[in-house]
């Protein structure tokens, strides 16, 4: 999968299955020109993983892989910083 499918990825596109393994709908992506979407296979593994991660991240609803928890009170490093 490219960035741009991975980062619009919802819990409600993935349909799991009996045997832990489940399919992903990909809405849209670089090379369906026509649009109609495309399903992937996700391993029990993946799915292990992809639950673990939902887990620890919190995240109850939009897109599952994303930014969390920063910390925004630490100042950016830069030249003038040294960094």
């Amino acid at each position: 999968m490219r960035v741009s499918e991975l980062v619009v990825v919802e819990e409600e596109r993935i349909d799991p299955h009996d045997d832990g393994s489940a399919l992903l709908f990909i809405a849209s992506s670089k090379t369906d020109q026509e649009g109609q979407g495309a399903w992937a296979w996700l391993s029990p593994d993946t799915m292990h993983r992809f639950g673990a991660w939902l887990e620890a991240s919190e995240i109850r609803s939009g897109p599952i892989f994303r930014r969390v928890g920063i910390d925004r009170r630490r100042a950016r490093g830069g030249p003038a910083d040294g960094v």
